[in-house]
Parts: C-alpha cells; sequence; structure tokens
C-alpha cells in the first residue's frame, strides 16, 4: 500500500513539474512576435468575470455562514461546494433572460449571465470557508467570554467573530476568485461563444488553439496566457493558504 501510494504522489508531482516546464519554457523563450493586447484581453476577460461571480456570492456566502450551524450543514455545503453548479445555473438563468430582457433591458449575451452564473456556483464553496473561519475552537473561546460579560449577540458578531476571522474570511473569497477564473471557460463554452463580445484566456485556448499555427504568435499568445492564468489562481491559493495559515495561529493564542 505505501508503495502504490508513493508511486501515486511521485506520479502526480512529475506530471506536474513536467507540465509546468514544457509551458513555461514555450511561453517565455520561443521567439515569436507578441500581442500585448491580445493576451492582456484574454486575462481581463477572465479576472472580470471571476471577480464580478466572487464578489456577487459573497454577500448569500457570509450570511449563510454566519446564520446556519456548519456541524449539521456541513455535509450538504460540502456537497454542494464539490458540483459544477455554475453550468445548471446558466443554463437556468438562459431559459429566463428573454422574459428579463424584457422586463429589465439586460440582453440574453450580456456578461451579467456569465457573472450570475459564476455567483450561484460560487456561494456554497465561499460558504464552506466562511464556516470554517468563524468555528475555530479560539472564536469560541472568545463568544463564551464576551457572553458572560454581558456583551450582546450583536455586539459578539460585529466586535468579535467577524474581525477576529477576516483573514479566514478572505482566505475563503479568495479561493472563490481563482475558481471562478477557471470557470469562466465553462460557462462562455456554454454559451456558444463570448458573451457581449468579451473572450477569456481558458476560452481563448479551447476555441483558439486547434487553429494555431504551431510557433506563430497565436499559439504563443495561448501558450503565455496560459502561463499567466495558470500563475494567477496559484498565486490566490497561495495567498489564500498563508491567510488560513494565520488565522489558525492567531486563533490557538
Amino acid at each position: 500500500m505505501a508503495v502504490v501510494l508513493w508511486i501515486g504522489g511521485a506520479g502526480v508531482l512529475s506530471a506536474m513539474a513536467v507540465s509546468l516546464a514544457w509551458l513555461g519554457f514555450h511561453a517565455l523563450f520561443d521567439a515569436g512576435i507578441a500581442v500585448p493586447g491580445r493576451i492582456a484581453g484574454w486575462m481581463g476577460g477572465s479576472i472580470f468575470l471571476g471577480m464580478g461571480g466572487a464578489l456577487l456570492a459573497f454577500p448569500l456566502a457570509i450570511a449563510g455562514a454566519l446564520w446556519t450551524d456548519p456541524v449539521r450543514t456541513g455535509p450538504l455545503v460540502r456537497l454542494c461546494s464539490a458540483l459544477p453548479l455554475s453550468v445548471p445555473a446558466f443554463l437556468v438563468a438562459m431559459r429566463f433572460a428573454p422574459w428579463l430582457e424584457s422586463l429589465v433591458g439586460v440582453p440574453t449575451r450580456h456578461p451579467g449571465w456569465a457573472v450570475f452564473a459564476l455567483a450561484w456556483g460560487g456561494i456554497a464553496p465561499q460558504w464552506l470557508g466562511f464556516s470554517r473561519a468563524l468555528a475555530l475552537p479560539g472564536l469560541g473561546r472568545w463568544r463564551e467570554a464576551a457572553l458572560a460579560l454581558g456583551i450582546p449577540e450583536r455586539g459578539i458578531l460585529t466586535g468579535i467573530a467577524l474581525p477576529a476571522a477576516r483573514r479566514g474570511i478572505l482566505a475563503g473569497w479568495m479561493r472563490s476568485f481563482a475558481r471562478n477564473c477557471g470557470e469562466t471557460m465553462v460557462i462562455l463554452l456554454v454559451a456558444g461563444g463570448t458573451i457581449g463580445g468579451r473572450w477569456t484566456a481558458g476560452e481563448a485556448l479551447v476555441i483558439e488553439l486547434p487553429k494555431a499555427e504551431l510557433g506563430g504568435s497565436l499559439w504563443l499568445d495561448l501558450l503565455r496566457a496560459a502561463l499567466l492564468l495558470g500563475t494567477w489562481t496559484v498565486l490566490l491559493q497561495l495567498g489564500a493558504a498563508l491567510l488560513d495559515r494565520s488565522q489558525s495561529r492567531a486563533a490557538v493564542q
């Protein structure tokens, strides 16, 4: 069993290292004329839609974390966070888009529909991260001490729980943001193309890479966009991990 685990772990690390080395080498050292505006547009689309979805999901996610019992709802939230809810949410939105377009004037091909779908799919992952941040043992001890001193629940929430859990809450939001930046590809592919003329890095890779000439400027720009998107999401996840570690140390003290 130990040998199987060792081989599996080594295989995963080797695959990651080889993939990153190949992508980084060709993206950085292959000769070719880059089009910075094109790469910036793809990255801007991914970040714009990803951040919009993460921000829109935040109010519902933090409300769910504050007003539900993580012990009872934890398994359900973990299940929901593992499901790709963005695509069903987008399909539902498209079903009612013509009616909403006539009602509020939002066209069917507007980027807001992608933001809505990403927010819907990102509520559960954020909720889970916020619940973990608010359920640390140190916060429970502080809450009990505050209740003993006669501090009301609202004061405990705004004066103790949220400030103490702020790093864990930010970490959960950053993970949702990173996940959304990758899922923009799925949403826009389900849409059959761009929404409102906005491209993303992931979508460009899927649609443009088969048509790109090997070694040409489009090929190199796509590789560079992939490297930038991967680096961006890794940095977000690394930042979230550092915030989680800081949150855990603060709760123990």
